[in-house]
């Protein structure tokens, strides 16, 4: 037995691996539905879909309203295969187990391939290992659950048994010939039985067949096969089944046609409208970069079995989808059938290339090999702790279950089984093994309706739920039956109309522990404070503490904003293009809704949380709050300015001084961070010290410059480092100039400090205040040496601030002329 397992041990080593990542990842999947991070779009869909199956109603689903019949969306034979096991245990989380076990398995395959194309067993198993730690099989994973990310197993094994139909000792042997075809024939079934557009997948496996292999008969039944089916399930089975008649998704690909073969047609008959379309954003590098950097490029060293993979790379990238050129999107269920292809092809290319560095440098096939898998080894590594998603990244967020997540349970209790439920998307998967289940607002007749009204990463914007929520209950027969910590059960035909106590308990904490302290009046509200905090999915939100400073009548509203650098707020999509959806430029916070401030008892203190912000594309954007009267939250005249009484951060007042800044929202494509602008006290190390004293309020200390050669055109980054010598009541704007010998200005940016956003009466007495410019220098100015001159003034009067050295001398026409010589060069 010993002697077995050591001849064996890769083998061995692999199936380890798969029976840990099955089980890391079906762990991590369960938890991340226990915590709420699944809903109706994809888990929710499948888990009604499959149990309606079970129960003989086939494909039946509600969570799509515009397809009763989930084959009019997509043809999908699993559920059929899946809806057996929902006898024994009819549960989601099922889902996510096979799920996980499937594409953990696909490893094997790998392994098998890599072992019989590089002939070493360390290559099988780094490569398999490879394929375990891949991002995008991992993303596809924990992407709730879909079909077609089980193709990624099913077309790795359907490759491998083609593959071993050309090995010579398996020719020689009928039955483990036959066995090979009818393994093949399996496991492709399997494939196209996932999604509609695999079968060309599988008919791309058939050309390979055909070209490479010479197996004509093998090749011309597969291909014809599987265009058979796509053909079907395209033109017959899913019209049939759509309520529209028509394929849904091929909606996506109306810029290229209404067809599949209008669309090929097109793209071949224009191919520079084509590369100008990948060109467009970040589309080839976001996308192909991260599928194969992992295995060190090897794929473009075997195109011939890379391109198998085309029709599902054109389909992602010629389909329209908004997310292509986001750098984690690739990350998802719709890389998933390219994944094999990746796999084999880098397989494949690493074969290529040891046959030439051998041929090359005449070194040993087998050490090649193994120098050549080590170094997979390492970047693959290396990537997934970039960008991986189990334990062993660096982004990873162990999934948490919050008392409130728990809550869910009680509510399933009181909602019957047999009951039609409408509810919220990350609720939907908790309830959909029903006959009615529908998404929020979609209500029809459902005889009850489940909320969470607490901002998650999916927003539903709180001014619309709340008013939702007063038409059913004013209008549509609906009472309360049950509320706790957010969560609203209503039914048809109750009567109570009023909110239980326990329902506010999510906008009460008794003794908070509050990360930025402060107290900044907004009339008769008091921002206490705020925390910044990140989900279960690496989304950052805010906390913000508010205090009555006394009784109200009113009803006050209170909104974030997004805002540039500038303090400009952001009302262009593409410049706050976020995940999952695209956010407003400003969100009401759901707090006063539930619990106007007219309610509010003096010292109270309330909770109000934000949206959660998920950036899909490295992106910064701050956020900026303001209270207003009323519900207009563009309504400059109705926003109550705020006072900054006490504050350990710095926050810019916006918009003439109605909105308050709070913080910088920064995301490198995964993890968004926030960060704050503390209030320095003690200046860091300055590149070029300076003391210099302007109207006996602010003494500047120095200067960096980030380069001193430019050319014309360039522009000229500088930071100025300042300090208050006593606290302001006039705004002063900054001067910078770029001179000649001749003091022509060549180069000019005039500001507010800190790009507008730190006006000088926000200045504490003693606070450094650091502030960066970014000089256009102009694109006709002449060759030579150049100076810098700063200052401040009076953007009202004109009038510069007296600039004193020193020793005390006025400084000729009240400007610093910074002693670094700037050089511009042809």
């Amino acid at each position: 037995m010993s002697s077995h397992l050591s001849r064996n041990w890769a083998f061995v080593t692999v199936i380890i691996l798969i029976t840990l990542y099955s089980i890391t990842f079906s762990v991590l999947s369960i938890r991340h539905y226990d915590g709420l991070d699944t809903g109706g779009y994809d888990l929710g869909v499948f888990d009604q879909v499959i149990w309606n199956t079970s129960q003989g109603r086939l494909f039946q689903n509600t969570i799509l309203f515009d397809s009763p019949n989930y084959i009019g969306k997509h043809l999908s034979l699993i559920p059929l295969l899946l809806s057996p096991l929902y006898w024994i245990w009819p549960d989601p989380r099922l889902l996510l187990i096979i799920q996980s076990v499937l594409l953990g398995l696909g490893a094997l395959p790998v392994f098998w391939l890599a072992r019989g194309r590089l002939e070493s067993e360390f290559a099988a198993l780094v490569f398999a290992a490879a394929y375990l730690l891949s991002p995008a099989l991992e993303s596809a994973n924990l992407n709730e659950f879909h079909p077609g990310s089980l193709s990624t197993t099913f077309l790795l094994f359907a490759f491998y048994f083609v593959y071993r139909t050309r090995v010579g000792e398996v020719k020689d042997n009928c039955r483990r010939e036959r066995s090979n075809y009818l393994w093949f024939a399996t496991f492709a079934v399997l494939a196209m039985g996932c999604k509609e557009d695999i079968p060309l997948l599988v008919a791309m496996i058939g050309v390979y067949t055909l070209a490479v292999q010479r197996n004509v008969k093998l090749g011309l039944a597969t291909v014809a096969t599987a265009l058979l089916w796509f053909w079907l399930a395209l033109y017959v089975i899913i019209p049939w089944s759509a309520p529209t008649g028509q394929w849904f998704f091929g909606r996506h690909f109306s810029k290229w046609g209404d067809t599949p073969l209008e669309i090929a047609l097109s793209l071949l008959a224009h191919p520079q409208w084509a590369w100008e379309f990948l060109l467009e954003g970040n589309k080839l590098t976001a996308y192909l970069y991260p599928l194969l950097a992992p295995m060190g490029f090897l794929s473009i060293l075997s195109p011939e079995t890379f391109l198998l993979a085309l029709p599902s790379l054109v389909i992602n990238f010629f389909g329209g989808y908004w997310w292509l050129d986001q750098p984690t999107y690739f990350l998802k269920h719709y890389a998933a059938p390219i994944i094999p292809f990746v796999m084999i092809s880098s397989i494949w290319g690493a074969k290529r290339l040891v046959g030439w560095l051998r041929y090359l440098f005449k070194i040993e096939r087998a050490w090649l090999t193994i120098a050549l898998s080590s170094l997979v080894a390492i970047l693959s590594l290396l990537f997934h702790y970039s960008y991986g998603l189990s334990p062993l990244s660096k982004g990873f967020i162990a999934p948490a279950v919050t008392p409130h997540d728990r809550l869910v349970s009680e509510f399933v209790r009181l909602i019957p089984p047999d009951a039609s439920l409408a509810t919220t998307y990350q609720l939907t998967s908790h309830f959909s093994r029903r006959r009615k289940i529908y998404q929020w607002p979609d209500v029809q007749d459902t005889e009850y309706v489940l909320l969470d009204v607490k901002p998650t990463d999916i927003p539903l914007l709180a001014g619309d739920l709340h008013t939702w929520v007063q038409d059913l209950l004013e209008n549509k027969g609906f009472g309360i039956l049950a509320t706790k910590d957010g969560y609203i059960l209503l039914k048809r035909g109750m009567s109570t109309r009023r909110l239980s106590g326990d329902f506010y308990s999510f906008l009460q904490e008794a003794h908070p522990t509050i990360q930025y302290p402060m107290k900044v009046n907004f009339g008769p509200l008091q921002l206490a404070g705020f925390n910044l905090k990140q989900d279960k999915i690496a989304s950052t939100y805010m906390e913000l503490y508010w205090r009555a400073r006394e009784d109200m009548e009113r009803n006050y509203n209170v909104f974030t904003f997004l805002v540039d650098k500038q303090g400009i707020i952001i009302e262009d999509p593409d410049q706050r293009l976020a995940a999952p959806i695209w956010y407003p430029p400003s969100a009401q916070l759901a707090a006063p809704l539930w619990y106007p401030t007219s309610k509010w008892k003096p010292g109270e203190l309330v909770k109000m949380e934000t949206l959660h912000w998920t950036m899909g594309k490295p992106l910064q954007f701050g956020i900026a709050l303001a209270v207003v009267d009323g519900p207009g939250q563009w309504d400059i005249e109705k926003r109550l300015r705020p006072e900054v009484i006490e504050s350990d951060i710095a926050m810019p007042l916006l918009y003439n001084g109605t909105l308050l800044k709070l913080v910088t929202l920064e995301s490198d494509g995964r993890i968004v961070k926030g960060v704050v602008q503390k209030k320095l006290f003690s200046p860091p190390a300055i590149q070029h010290p300076l003391e210099v004293t302007l109207g006996g309020q602010i003494k500047f200390l120095g200067y960096d410059l980030e380069r001193t050669g430019l050319k014309p055109g360039d522009t000229l980054r500088l930071t100025l480092y300042w300090r208050a010598l006593a606290e302001m009541d006039q705004s002063y704007t900054v001067f910078t100039h770029l001179l000649d010998g001749d003091s022509r200005i060549w180069g000019q940016k005039d500001s507010v400090p800190v790009n507008g956003n730190y006006p000088t009466t926000d200045w504490r007495e003693g606070e450094v205040v650091v502030d960066e410019y970014e000089i256009p220098v102009q694109t006709d100015a002449p060759a030579g040496e150049y100076k810098i001159e700063i200052g401040m003034y009076n953007a009202t009067t004109g009038e510069r601030l007296a600039v004193f050295a020193s020793q005390g001398r006025r400084l000729p026409e009240d400007r610093i002329l910074l002693e670094t010589p700037i050089k511009v060069t042809e």
